[in-house]
């Protein structure tokens, strides 16, 4: 692996249920992205897309395959380990912003300002016109 890979699957392979009923969505998935890479993830509803993206931050495991962050295979991490690897590394963005209704979370580059409602979001947003 290149001293440039951030990232990496290998063999990823995931599915929802067991046995007969089991749906597939991830069978056999490589890739890798290396620093300054930029990847765009596409597909229809239902293709496996936030299933991956979940088990990219580690908040799923794979059933099979690896997934490499710097050269750390974070399937072998205890949950707690990967809990500090999230907190250092991973930035998780939902494509949902309703899914969290009272909370925002404003991260610029060097600092982080938190609003827990509109009133105080708007109380932050001049800090945030000085950045």
């Amino acid at each position: 692996m290149s001293d440039n890979v951030l990232l990496a699957l290998r063999e990823v392979s995931f599915a929802y249920g067991e046995g007969e009923t089991a749906v597939s969505v991830l069978e056999g998935v490589n890739f890798s992205v290396e620093a300054g890479q930029r990847l765009a993830l596409l597909g229809r509803s239902g293709s496996g897309k936030s299933t991956l993206m979940n088990i990219l931050a580690g908040l799923l495991l794979p059933e099979q395959g690896s997934v490499l962050w710097q050269g750390t295979d974070i399937t072998q991490l205890s949950e707690s380990k990967r809990v500090a690897l999230r907190r250092q590394t991973i930035g998780v963005v939902y494509q949902f912003h309703h899914l969290l209704p009272t909370s925002l979370v404003i991260v610029t580059h060097d600092r982080r300002v938190a609003a827990q409602t509109d009133q105080q979001f708007e109380l932050h947003h001049g800090q945030l016109q000085s950045v």
